[in-house]
């Protein structure tokens, strides 16, 4: 990957869109090791909505859990976008 101010900005986005991956593994080993520390066992993410099967591992997730599971999708979102609209506006200016 690189970076060149002469590109297009749909290219430009999909170079910051290419760190949602590493941001998620990142965030999912961080949060996975809290987990093992506070609770001695791996962090369970929630398939409660899930019709076609019955899984009793999810109905143990706890609240902060829960809130993991959904930083996991928020936060490396926020910080793609957070990155492409300061590299774009440093750019118009």
């Amino acid at each position: 990957m690189s970076y060149d101010k002469n590109e297009e900005v749909y290219s430009k986005n999909i170079f910051y869109g290419s760190f949602f991956f590493l941001i998620f593994l990142l965030l999912y080993k961080y949060f996975d090791n809290y987990i093992l520390k506070k609770n001695q066992r791996n962090l369970i993410l929630s398939i409660r909505f899930n019709n076609f099967w019955q899984d009793e591992e999810s109905e143990k997730q706890t609240s902060l859990e829960l809130f993991f599971q959904i930083s996991l999708l928020g936060i490396p979102i926020f910080y793609i976008l957070l990155a492409n609209s300061l590299v774009m506006n440093f750019q118009i200016k």
